[in-house]
């Protein structure tokens, strides 16, 4: 089963009527996209116009190993938000 991580801006306002939710997941799969997912991260961060983003989990293929290094730098990649 996955784990949803929740990352929140500094500026959520709960008092808000209305706010944007960037909803990611399954990813960084390939190398292309992991080459890719810090760019992407800092793409959604410099959208003012999401207030929390929520990755759904499942950060890598089931045929890739599982090493404490990677796991750091999805990590650190999200951290980044």
């Amino acid at each position: 089963m996955g784990q949803v991580i929740m990352l929140a801006r500094n500026t959520f306002n709960p008092s808000l009527v209305f706010f944007t939710i960037a909803v990611i997941g399954d990813m960084p799969y390939t190398a292309q996209q992991q080459a890719a997912f810090q760019a992407f991260i800092n793409a959604m961060s410099a959208d003012t116009s999401f207030h929390l983003a929520i990755h759904l989990g499942d950060i890598k293929s089931g045929s890739t190993a599982c090493t404490d290094a990677y796991i750091l730098s999805i990590r650190d990649a999200l951290n980044s938000y």
